[in-house]
Protein backbone atom coordinates (compact mmCIF):
# COMPACT_ATOMS: atom_id res chain seq x y z
CA UNK A 1 0.00 0.00 0.00
CA UNK A 2 1.29 3.81 -0.91
CA UNK A 3 0.39 7.07 0.25
CA UNK A 4 0.39 9.77 -2.44
CA UNK A 5 0.41 13.90 -1.41
CA UNK A 6 -2.26 16.26 -2.72
CA UNK A 7 -1.87 17.42 -6.06
CA UNK A 8 -0.77 20.95 -5.38
CA UNK A 9 1.27 20.16 -2.05
CA UNK A 10 -0.12 22.93 0.04
CA UNK A 11 -1.20 21.88 3.72
CA UNK A 12 -1.91 18.66 4.90
CA UNK A 13 -5.01 16.64 2.95
CA UNK A 14 -6.59 13.18 2.77
CA UNK A 15 -3.75 10.24 1.48
CA UNK A 16 -4.77 8.40 -1.67
CA UNK A 17 -4.07 4.55 -0.91
CA UNK A 18 -2.51 2.93 -3.84
CA UNK A 19 -3.15 -1.12 -4.37
CA UNK A 20 -1.49 -3.21 -7.26
CA UNK A 21 -3.16 -5.76 -9.07
CA UNK A 22 -1.58 -9.12 -9.87
CA UNK A 23 -1.69 -10.07 -13.49
CA UNK A 24 -1.70 -13.27 -15.68
CA UNK A 25 1.79 -14.66 -15.38
CA UNK A 26 3.12 -15.47 -19.10
CA UNK A 27 6.46 -17.62 -19.75
CA UNK A 28 8.66 -16.68 -22.53
CA UNK A 29 8.54 -20.11 -24.12
CA UNK A 30 6.74 -22.59 -24.44
CA UNK A 31 6.85 -26.59 -22.25
CA UNK A 32 6.66 -29.28 -25.02
CA UNK A 33 6.41 -32.68 -23.50
CA UNK A 34 9.71 -34.56 -23.00
CA UNK A 35 11.57 -31.48 -24.25
CA UNK A 36 13.53 -29.80 -21.59
CA UNK A 37 13.85 -26.01 -21.45
CA UNK A 38 14.43 -22.59 -19.50
CA UNK A 39 12.81 -19.12 -19.76
CA UNK A 40 11.85 -15.55 -18.26
CA UNK A 41 8.38 -14.88 -16.29
CA UNK A 42 6.77 -11.93 -17.35
CA UNK A 43 4.06 -10.16 -16.31
CA UNK A 44 5.50 -10.40 -12.46
CA UNK A 45 4.41 -7.40 -10.37
CA UNK A 46 7.17 -5.79 -8.51
CA UNK A 47 7.83 -7.58 -4.82
CA UNK A 48 5.75 -10.06 -5.30
CA UNK A 49 6.61 -14.12 -5.02
CA UNK A 50 6.47 -16.51 -7.78
CA UNK A 51 6.17 -19.98 -5.99
CA UNK A 52 5.50 -23.39 -8.62
CA UNK A 53 3.79 -26.55 -8.22
CA UNK A 54 3.55 -27.53 -11.57
CA UNK A 55 5.56 -31.18 -12.21
CA UNK A 56 9.04 -30.50 -13.50
CA UNK A 57 9.01 -26.97 -13.46
CA UNK A 58 10.98 -24.59 -11.01
CA UNK A 59 11.44 -21.33 -10.48
CA UNK A 60 13.77 -18.63 -9.47
CA UNK A 61 11.47 -16.00 -7.92
CA UNK A 62 14.20 -13.35 -7.46
CA UNK A 63 15.55 -13.95 -11.10
CA UNK A 64 11.88 -13.80 -12.65
CA UNK A 65 13.05 -16.87 -14.62
CA UNK A 66 12.00 -20.84 -15.19
CA UNK A 67 13.18 -24.24 -16.04
CA UNK A 68 11.73 -27.53 -17.14
CA UNK A 69 12.96 -30.75 -17.42
CA UNK A 70 10.18 -32.44 -19.67
CA UNK A 71 8.27 -34.09 -17.15
CA UNK A 72 4.64 -34.74 -17.39
CA UNK A 73 1.81 -35.03 -20.41
CA UNK A 74 0.45 -32.27 -22.98
CA UNK A 75 -2.65 -30.49 -21.10
CA UNK A 76 -3.21 -27.46 -18.66
CA UNK A 77 -2.16 -27.11 -14.95
CA UNK A 78 -2.41 -25.03 -12.24
CA UNK A 79 0.54 -24.48 -9.78
CA UNK A 80 2.54 -20.94 -10.82
CA UNK A 81 1.45 -18.74 -8.08
CA UNK A 82 2.17 -15.35 -7.31
CA UNK A 83 1.94 -14.05 -3.55
CA UNK A 84 1.89 -10.19 -3.32
CA UNK A 85 0.34 -9.40 0.22
CA UNK A 86 -2.23 -6.70 -0.10
CA UNK A 87 -2.59 -6.97 -4.06
CA UNK A 88 -5.39 -7.67 -5.51
CA UNK A 89 -6.38 -10.99 -6.64
CA UNK A 90 -3.44 -12.46 -4.38
CA UNK A 91 -2.16 -15.20 -4.14
CA UNK A 92 -3.03 -15.49 -8.13
CA UNK A 93 -3.05 -19.51 -9.15
CA UNK A 94 -1.75 -19.39 -13.00
CA UNK A 95 -2.84 -21.95 -15.63
CA UNK A 96 0.57 -23.44 -17.57
CA UNK A 97 -0.14 -25.01 -20.68
CA UNK A 98 2.39 -27.82 -22.09
CA UNK A 99 2.19 -29.33 -25.18
CA UNK A 100 3.25 -32.23 -26.97
CA UNK A 101 5.74 -32.86 -29.32
CA UNK A 102 5.74 -33.80 -32.69
CA UNK A 103 5.87 -37.63 -32.29
CA UNK A 104 8.84 -39.43 -34.65
CA UNK A 105 7.89 -41.56 -37.31
CA UNK A 106 9.26 -43.51 -39.61
CA UNK A 107 8.77 -41.89 -43.58
CA UNK A 108 10.28 -45.08 -45.40
CA UNK A 109 10.65 -48.88 -44.35
CA UNK A 110 13.45 -50.47 -43.97
CA UNK A 111 14.73 -53.00 -46.77
CA UNK A 112 17.08 -55.48 -48.00
CA UNK A 113 19.79 -56.20 -50.13
CA UNK A 114 19.79 -58.18 -52.13
CA UNK A 115 15.85 -59.20 -52.29
CA UNK A 116 16.54 -62.86 -53.08
CA UNK A 117 19.46 -65.31 -52.34
CA UNK A 118 20.17 -68.69 -51.19
CA UNK A 119 21.13 -69.50 -47.48
CA UNK A 120 24.91 -68.45 -48.41
CA UNK A 121 24.55 -65.34 -49.60
CA UNK A 122 25.16 -62.63 -47.69
CA UNK A 123 22.63 -59.92 -47.42
CA UNK A 124 23.00 -56.11 -46.39
CA UNK A 125 20.97 -53.88 -43.75
CA UNK A 126 19.20 -50.40 -45.03
CA UNK A 127 17.93 -48.77 -42.22
CA UNK A 128 14.88 -46.77 -43.11
CA UNK A 129 14.29 -42.80 -42.40
CA UNK A 130 12.40 -41.08 -39.60
CA UNK A 131 11.26 -37.05 -39.62
CA UNK A 132 10.43 -35.03 -36.43
CA UNK A 133 14.01 -35.74 -35.39
CA UNK A 134 14.15 -39.42 -34.85
CA UNK A 135 16.54 -41.68 -35.69
CA UNK A 136 17.19 -45.50 -36.08
CA UNK A 137 17.83 -46.86 -32.37
CA UNK A 138 18.14 -50.89 -32.97
CA UNK A 139 17.88 -53.26 -35.62
CA UNK A 140 16.72 -57.06 -35.92
CA UNK A 141 17.03 -59.96 -38.24
CA UNK A 142 14.22 -61.96 -38.51
CA UNK A 143 14.36 -65.69 -40.36
CA UNK A 144 11.22 -67.14 -39.62
CA UNK A 145 10.34 -65.28 -36.37
CA UNK A 146 13.34 -65.84 -35.19
CA UNK A 147 16.30 -63.36 -34.58
CA UNK A 148 19.65 -64.19 -35.96
CA UNK A 149 21.38 -60.97 -35.87
CA UNK A 150 21.21 -57.30 -35.33
CA UNK A 151 24.43 -55.87 -37.80
CA UNK A 152 24.78 -54.11 -41.16
CA UNK A 153 25.27 -57.32 -42.78
CA UNK A 154 23.89 -61.19 -42.30
CA UNK A 155 24.57 -64.81 -43.76
CA UNK A 156 21.20 -66.25 -42.96
CA UNK A 157 22.41 -70.25 -42.62
CA UNK A 158 19.38 -71.66 -43.61
CA UNK A 159 16.56 -71.22 -45.86
CA UNK A 160 13.35 -69.04 -44.65
CA UNK A 161 11.46 -65.89 -44.78
CA UNK A 162 13.78 -63.04 -44.04
CA UNK A 163 13.02 -59.60 -42.36
CA UNK A 164 14.80 -56.63 -41.29
CA UNK A 165 12.89 -54.78 -38.32
CA UNK A 166 14.34 -51.04 -37.09
CA UNK A 167 13.62 -49.56 -34.10
CA UNK A 168 13.28 -45.66 -33.63
CA UNK A 169 12.83 -42.99 -31.16
CA UNK A 170 9.80 -43.57 -28.89
CA UNK A 171 10.53 -47.13 -29.52
CA UNK A 172 8.42 -46.71 -33.00
CA UNK A 173 9.14 -50.21 -34.78
CA UNK A 174 9.08 -50.35 -38.85
CA UNK A 175 9.76 -53.91 -40.57
CA UNK A 176 11.55 -54.45 -44.40
CA UNK A 177 9.76 -56.62 -46.83
CA UNK A 178 10.29 -60.27 -46.19
CA UNK A 179 12.46 -61.71 -48.46
CA UNK A 180 12.90 -65.27 -49.43
CA UNK A 181 15.82 -67.46 -48.91
CA UNK A 182 15.84 -70.48 -50.67
CA UNK A 183 18.47 -73.50 -49.92
CA UNK A 184 21.71 -73.57 -51.17
CA UNK A 185 22.74 -74.80 -54.41
CA UNK A 186 24.77 -77.90 -53.95
CA UNK A 187 27.65 -77.13 -55.51
CA UNK A 188 28.75 -79.23 -58.82
CA UNK A 189 31.02 -82.52 -58.75
CA UNK A 190 34.22 -82.43 -60.22
CA UNK A 191 34.85 -83.17 -64.01
CA UNK A 192 38.16 -84.77 -64.71
CA UNK A 193 39.57 -84.83 -68.21
CA UNK A 194 42.72 -86.29 -68.87
CA UNK A 195 44.93 -84.80 -71.92
CA UNK A 196 47.18 -87.96 -72.83
CA UNK A 197 49.71 -87.30 -75.71
CA UNK A 198 50.85 -90.08 -77.89
CA UNK A 199 54.87 -91.26 -77.64
CA UNK A 200 56.30 -91.98 -80.95
CA UNK A 201 58.86 -94.57 -80.44
CA UNK A 202 60.44 -97.11 -83.09
CA UNK A 203 61.28 -100.38 -82.73
CA UNK A 204 64.59 -101.00 -81.65
CA UNK A 205 64.70 -97.54 -78.97
CA UNK A 206 66.47 -98.27 -75.85
CA UNK A 207 66.55 -95.78 -72.49
CA UNK A 208 64.42 -93.39 -71.23
CA UNK A 209 61.51 -91.39 -72.64
CA UNK A 210 59.02 -88.72 -71.42
CA UNK A 211 55.94 -87.86 -71.92
CA UNK A 212 53.71 -85.01 -70.36
CA UNK A 213 50.22 -85.54 -69.79
CA UNK A 214 47.53 -82.79 -68.52
CA UNK A 215 45.02 -83.34 -66.18
CA UNK A 216 42.76 -80.77 -65.97
CA UNK A 217 40.18 -80.49 -62.99
CA UNK A 218 36.94 -78.53 -63.05
CA UNK A 219 35.19 -77.34 -60.35
CA UNK A 220 32.38 -74.37 -59.66
CA UNK A 221 33.30 -72.92 -62.90
CA UNK A 222 37.23 -72.86 -62.50
CA UNK A 223 39.63 -75.41 -64.56
CA UNK A 224 42.64 -76.02 -62.94
CA UNK A 225 45.51 -77.87 -64.85
CA UNK A 226 47.57 -80.17 -63.65
CA UNK A 227 50.95 -81.80 -65.58
CA UNK A 228 52.31 -85.02 -64.80
CA UNK A 229 55.86 -86.15 -66.39
CA UNK A 230 55.83 -89.89 -67.46
CA UNK A 231 58.55 -91.28 -68.09
CA UNK A 232 58.57 -94.85 -70.11
CA UNK A 233 62.71 -97.07 -69.94
CA UNK A 234 63.63 -100.37 -71.61
CA UNK A 235 63.49 -101.22 -74.92
CA UNK A 236 61.21 -101.57 -77.69
CA UNK A 237 59.94 -104.51 -79.19
CA UNK A 238 57.13 -104.91 -81.77
CA UNK A 239 54.32 -107.89 -80.69
CA UNK A 240 52.68 -109.75 -83.15
CA UNK A 241 49.40 -110.16 -83.07
CA UNK A 242 47.75 -113.22 -83.36
CA UNK A 243 44.41 -114.19 -85.49
CA UNK A 244 43.28 -117.83 -85.17
CA UNK A 245 41.29 -119.33 -87.50
CA UNK A 246 37.48 -121.31 -86.83
CA UNK A 247 39.43 -124.75 -87.18
CA UNK A 248 42.63 -123.50 -84.77
CA UNK A 249 39.57 -122.48 -82.01
CA UNK A 250 38.04 -125.32 -82.49
CA UNK A 251 41.20 -127.46 -81.68
CA UNK A 252 42.24 -124.82 -78.65
CA UNK A 253 38.47 -125.26 -77.29
CA UNK A 254 36.76 -128.77 -77.98
CA UNK A 255 33.45 -128.51 -78.38
CA UNK A 256 31.48 -130.83 -75.81
CA UNK A 257 27.92 -131.93 -76.38
CA UNK A 258 25.30 -129.42 -75.72
CA UNK A 259 28.17 -126.74 -74.39
CA UNK A 260 26.93 -123.59 -76.22
CA UNK A 261 23.19 -124.56 -75.69
CA UNK A 262 23.84 -124.62 -71.92
CA UNK A 263 26.32 -121.82 -71.39
CA UNK A 264 23.33 -119.27 -73.26
CA UNK A 265 20.52 -120.84 -71.45
CA UNK A 266 22.41 -119.91 -68.69
CA UNK A 267 23.29 -116.20 -69.72
CA UNK A 268 19.51 -115.64 -70.50
CA UNK A 269 18.39 -116.81 -66.96
CA UNK A 270 21.65 -114.30 -65.26
CA UNK A 271 20.20 -111.54 -67.76
CA UNK A 272 16.25 -112.45 -66.90
CA UNK A 273 17.24 -112.25 -62.82
CA UNK A 274 19.25 -108.98 -63.25
CA UNK A 275 16.62 -107.04 -65.45
CA UNK A 276 14.08 -107.63 -62.78
CA UNK A 277 16.73 -106.55 -60.00
CA UNK A 278 17.35 -103.81 -61.99
CA UNK A 279 13.34 -103.12 -61.97
CA UNK A 280 12.99 -103.65 -58.53
CA UNK A 281 15.38 -101.22 -57.57
CA UNK A 282 13.79 -98.33 -59.78
CA UNK A 283 11.32 -98.34 -56.92
CA UNK A 284 11.80 -95.88 -53.59
CA UNK A 285 13.02 -98.42 -50.92
CA UNK A 286 10.63 -96.14 -48.84
CA UNK A 287 7.85 -96.48 -50.57
CA UNK A 288 6.85 -99.98 -52.19
CA UNK A 289 3.51 -101.44 -51.95
CA UNK A 290 3.60 -104.07 -48.97
CA UNK A 291 3.65 -107.37 -49.67
CA UNK A 292 4.97 -107.65 -53.25
CA UNK A 293 7.80 -105.69 -55.76
CA UNK A 294 7.91 -103.13 -57.95
CA UNK A 295 6.47 -105.68 -61.13
CA UNK A 296 3.15 -106.16 -59.01
CA UNK A 297 2.66 -102.49 -58.70
CA UNK A 298 2.97 -101.90 -61.90
CA UNK A 299 0.46 -104.44 -63.19
CA UNK A 300 -2.03 -103.67 -61.11
CA UNK A 301 -3.77 -100.46 -62.04
CA UNK A 302 -6.36 -99.29 -60.64
CA UNK A 303 -9.55 -98.47 -62.36
CA UNK A 304 -12.21 -94.99 -62.53
CA UNK A 305 -15.39 -94.09 -63.08
CA UNK A 306 -15.93 -91.69 -66.01
CA UNK A 307 -16.19 -88.30 -64.48
CA UNK A 308 -19.77 -87.66 -64.73
CA UNK A 309 -20.32 -90.60 -62.60
CA UNK A 310 -20.98 -89.28 -59.19
CA UNK A 311 -22.89 -91.56 -56.25
CA UNK A 312 -25.66 -89.90 -54.32
CA UNK A 313 -25.20 -91.35 -51.49
CA UNK A 314 -22.22 -93.12 -49.29
CA UNK A 315 -21.90 -94.71 -45.99
CA UNK A 316 -17.94 -94.43 -44.91
CA UNK A 317 -16.68 -96.23 -41.96
CA UNK A 318 -13.08 -97.07 -40.52
CA UNK A 319 -11.89 -100.77 -40.10
CA UNK A 320 -10.41 -101.00 -36.28
CA UNK A 321 -7.79 -103.80 -36.17
CA UNK A 322 -7.25 -102.98 -32.60
CA UNK A 323 -9.84 -104.39 -29.83
CA UNK A 324 -11.03 -104.56 -26.26
CA UNK A 325 -9.76 -106.39 -23.95
CA UNK A 326 -11.98 -107.68 -21.17
CA UNK A 327 -11.09 -108.92 -17.62
CA UNK A 328 -11.37 -107.07 -14.48
CA UNK A 329 -11.32 -103.84 -16.65
CA UNK A 330 -11.01 -103.24 -20.23
CA UNK A 331 -7.76 -102.57 -21.95
CA UNK A 332 -8.11 -100.48 -25.33
CA UNK A 333 -5.13 -102.75 -27.43
CA UNK A 334 -4.11 -100.63 -30.16
CA UNK A 335 -3.21 -102.24 -33.64
CA UNK A 336 -1.49 -100.95 -36.82
CA UNK A 337 -3.50 -101.32 -40.18
CA UNK A 338 -6.68 -99.06 -39.70
CA UNK A 339 -7.94 -98.22 -42.98
CA UNK A 340 -11.14 -97.13 -44.52
CA UNK A 341 -14.40 -98.69 -45.98
CA UNK A 342 -17.02 -96.53 -47.84
CA UNK A 343 -20.03 -98.08 -49.22
CA UNK A 344 -21.82 -96.29 -52.61
CA UNK A 345 -24.94 -95.64 -54.38
CA UNK A 346 -25.13 -94.62 -58.11
CA UNK A 347 -28.42 -92.72 -59.26
CA UNK A 348 -30.19 -94.92 -61.66
CA UNK A 349 -28.47 -94.61 -65.12
CA UNK A 350 -30.65 -93.81 -67.36
CA UNK A 351 -27.78 -93.68 -70.03
CA UNK A 352 -27.22 -97.10 -71.83
CA UNK A 353 -23.91 -95.81 -72.58
CA UNK A 354 -23.03 -95.02 -69.52
CA UNK A 355 -24.37 -97.63 -67.06
CA UNK A 356 -22.45 -99.71 -69.85
CA UNK A 357 -18.89 -98.84 -68.73
CA UNK A 358 -20.08 -98.67 -64.86
CA UNK A 359 -21.28 -102.32 -64.79
CA UNK A 360 -17.92 -103.04 -66.97
CA UNK A 361 -15.50 -101.75 -64.84
CA UNK A 362 -17.19 -102.57 -61.46
CA UNK A 363 -16.59 -106.18 -62.90
CA UNK A 364 -13.00 -105.83 -63.45
CA UNK A 365 -12.55 -103.91 -60.37
CA UNK A 366 -13.24 -107.30 -58.39
CA UNK A 367 -9.91 -107.82 -59.56
CA UNK A 368 -7.72 -105.16 -60.59
CA UNK A 369 -9.32 -102.67 -57.69
CA UNK A 370 -11.28 -99.25 -58.07
CA UNK A 371 -10.86 -95.44 -57.10
CA UNK A 372 -12.81 -92.92 -56.79
CA UNK A 373 -13.28 -89.60 -55.20
CA UNK A 374 -14.22 -89.11 -51.45
CA UNK A 375 -17.65 -87.52 -51.20
CA UNK A 376 -16.70 -83.99 -49.77
CA UNK A 377 -20.38 -82.84 -50.07
CA UNK A 378 -20.53 -78.99 -49.38
CA UNK A 379 -17.24 -78.64 -47.36
CA UNK A 380 -14.99 -76.72 -49.56
CA UNK A 381 -11.35 -77.15 -49.05
CA UNK A 382 -9.76 -75.73 -51.67
CA UNK A 383 -8.29 -72.88 -49.79
CA UNK A 384 -5.75 -75.33 -49.17
CA UNK A 385 -4.37 -75.60 -52.84
CA UNK A 386 -3.69 -78.23 -55.21
CA UNK A 387 0.42 -78.21 -54.64
CA UNK A 388 0.93 -80.31 -51.45
CA UNK A 389 3.40 -82.65 -51.17
CA UNK A 390 4.93 -84.32 -48.21
CA UNK A 391 7.96 -82.95 -46.74
CA UNK A 392 10.55 -85.54 -45.87
CA UNK A 393 11.36 -89.12 -46.39
CA UNK A 394 10.83 -91.96 -44.03
CA UNK A 395 7.98 -90.06 -41.96
CA UNK A 396 5.71 -92.25 -40.02
CA UNK A 397 3.66 -92.31 -36.47
CA UNK A 398 0.44 -89.94 -36.05
CA UNK A 399 1.55 -86.70 -37.60
CA UNK A 400 2.96 -85.95 -41.15
CA UNK A 401 4.89 -82.80 -42.41
CA UNK A 402 4.19 -81.01 -45.90
CA UNK A 403 4.67 -78.51 -47.73
CA UNK A 404 3.31 -76.12 -50.83
CA UNK A 405 0.27 -74.72 -48.67
CA UNK A 406 -0.96 -71.01 -49.12
CA UNK A 407 1.25 -69.03 -46.88
CA UNK A 408 -0.60 -68.91 -43.37
CA UNK A 409 -3.70 -71.43 -44.81
CA UNK A 410 -5.78 -73.26 -42.03
CA UNK A 411 -6.24 -76.76 -42.49
CA UNK A 412 -9.17 -77.60 -40.15
CA UNK A 413 -10.04 -80.30 -37.91
CA UNK A 414 -11.84 -83.12 -40.02
CA UNK A 415 -10.85 -82.22 -43.53
CA UNK A 416 -10.27 -85.38 -45.67
CA UNK A 417 -7.05 -85.72 -47.83
CA UNK A 418 -5.16 -88.91 -49.35
CA UNK A 419 -1.47 -89.25 -49.93
CA UNK A 420 -0.32 -90.70 -53.12
CA UNK A 421 2.23 -93.17 -53.44
CA UNK A 422 4.66 -93.12 -56.10
CA UNK A 423 3.26 -96.13 -57.14
CA UNK A 424 0.00 -94.43 -57.73
CA UNK A 425 -1.37 -95.95 -55.00
CA UNK A 426 -4.05 -93.47 -52.85
CA UNK A 427 -4.43 -93.98 -48.74
CA UNK A 428 -7.14 -91.86 -47.08
CA UNK A 429 -6.72 -89.79 -43.72
CA UNK A 430 -8.81 -87.27 -41.66
CA UNK A 431 -7.29 -84.68 -40.11
CA UNK A 432 -7.20 -84.97 -36.38
CA UNK A 433 -6.65 -80.94 -35.28
CA UNK A 434 -6.36 -77.57 -36.60
CA UNK A 435 -3.17 -77.32 -38.52
CA UNK A 436 -1.55 -73.52 -39.89
CA UNK A 437 0.73 -72.62 -42.31
CA UNK A 438 3.75 -70.57 -41.68
CA UNK A 439 4.69 -67.61 -44.48
CA UNK A 440 7.04 -70.73 -46.00
CA UNK A 441 3.34 -73.22 -46.19
CA UNK A 442 4.65 -75.93 -43.96
CA UNK A 443 2.59 -77.46 -41.49
CA UNK A 444 2.47 -80.84 -39.87
CA UNK A 445 -1.24 -82.86 -40.08
CA UNK A 446 -2.22 -84.78 -37.54
CA UNK A 447 -2.84 -88.39 -39.19
CA UNK A 448 -3.69 -90.77 -35.76
CA UNK A 449 -6.53 -91.79 -37.26
CA UNK A 450 -4.90 -94.25 -38.89
CA UNK A 451 -1.18 -93.70 -38.41
CA UNK A 452 0.77 -94.05 -41.40
CA UNK A 453 0.65 -96.85 -42.93
CA UNK A 454 3.84 -96.52 -45.00
CA UNK A 455 6.74 -94.27 -45.25
CA UNK A 456 6.02 -91.98 -48.10
CA UNK A 457 8.95 -90.03 -50.79
CA UNK A 458 9.48 -87.04 -50.21
CA UNK A 459 7.64 -84.63 -52.88
CA UNK A 460 4.33 -87.44 -52.52
CA UNK A 461 1.28 -85.42 -53.50
CA UNK A 462 -1.22 -84.84 -51.09
CA UNK A 463 -4.64 -84.26 -52.55
CA UNK A 464 -6.77 -82.13 -50.59
CA UNK A 465 -9.10 -80.85 -53.55
CA UNK A 466 -10.49 -84.30 -54.32
CA UNK A 467 -9.47 -86.85 -51.84
CA UNK A 468 -9.33 -90.24 -53.35
CA UNK A 469 -10.46 -93.30 -51.95
CA UNK A 470 -8.77 -96.87 -53.78
CA UNK A 471 -8.92 -100.59 -52.91
CA UNK A 472 -10.88 -103.44 -53.81
CA UNK A 473 -14.65 -103.94 -54.12
CA UNK A 474 -15.96 -105.79 -50.88
CA UNK A 475 -17.78 -109.07 -51.16
CA UNK A 476 -17.71 -112.01 -53.14
CA UNK A 477 -20.21 -111.13 -55.79
CA UNK A 478 -21.61 -107.72 -57.24
CA UNK A 479 -24.98 -107.28 -58.42
CA UNK A 480 -26.49 -104.76 -60.85
CA UNK A 481 -29.99 -104.25 -61.38
CA UNK A 482 -31.78 -104.62 -65.10
CA UNK A 483 -35.34 -102.62 -65.17
CA UNK A 484 -37.34 -102.38 -67.66
CA UNK A 485 -37.14 -98.63 -67.42
CA UNK A 486 -33.49 -99.49 -68.79
CA UNK A 487 -32.25 -97.48 -65.16
CA UNK A 488 -29.80 -99.63 -63.88
CA UNK A 489 -29.40 -98.89 -60.09
CA UNK A 490 -25.98 -99.73 -58.84
CA UNK A 491 -24.21 -100.23 -55.03
CA UNK A 492 -20.84 -101.59 -54.06
CA UNK A 493 -18.57 -101.10 -51.28
CA UNK A 494 -15.07 -100.51 -51.72
CA UNK A 495 -11.87 -100.99 -48.38
CA UNK A 496 -8.83 -100.14 -48.46
CA UNK A 497 -5.82 -102.85 -49.25
CA UNK A 498 -3.78 -101.20 -46.45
Amino acid sequence: MAFMPTRGGRGPSTPIIFVPTLNDLVLSGALVAGVASTGTILNATTGSTITSTVPGLTVNSAARTYSYNGAGSAGSVQGLVETLAGATFSPRNNVVTIVSASIPAFTSNPSISPTSGDQNTTFTAIDGAMSNGGSVLSRRWLLNGTSIGSGTTIVPGAQGSLVLENTGTGNVVATSTAVTVAAATPAPAATISFAAPTATVTEGDTGTKTVSNTVNVARNGVTGPLTINLSYGGTVRARQRRHHSSKQRSARWPKRSGDSQDRGSARLRVARRRHFQRRERSVPANDKPPGGNAEQAAARIMLEFPPNIVPNGAIASIVDRGGVQRGASALRVDRLGNHYRIAMTLPPLDDEDGARVVVSRLIRAKRKGLRVPYPLLSVDQSGCGTGVVVDGAGQTGGSIRVRGLPPYAIVREGFWFSIESSSGQHYLHNVGTDAGAGIDGRATLSVDDTMLRRAFADGARVHFVRPMIEGLIDGSEQDWELAVDHNTRIEFTIEEVA
